[in-house]
């Protein structure tokens, strides 16, 4: 399957959408796919039965995340991903 297919690839954040001036990240596929559930504003437990992973597997991966873009918090990645066009301004959770 294509998810399989993807396991392990990378994906690159190119520095012309980097809006805040952060050094271009790489994320792993499955990363990528926890920060967009992230920005979205799902819980690790919401993000982990989407993706058919631990919550724990999620806290992994939301750590990497925010080391990686060197982010204090969850929120901050969130507004980051909304920043660089990963989702729509208007898609910004109400919660």
């Amino acid at each position: 399957m294509a998810a399989a297919a993807a396991v392990g690839a990378l994906v690159t954040i190119p520095a012309s959408l980097n809006a805040t001036d952060r050094p271009a990240a790489e994320f792993t596929a499955r990363e990528h796919d926890v920060l967009r559930l992230l920005a979205e504003g799902r819980s690790n437990a919401e993000i982990a039965a989407a993706l058919f992973i631990s919550p724990g597997t999620v806290k992994a991966h939301v750590a990497s995340i925010l080391a990686k873009l060197d982010l204090p918090t969850r929120r901050d990645a969130a507004a980051w991903a909304r920043e660089v066009g990963w989702l729509p301004l208007d898609d910004a959770p109400t919660r």
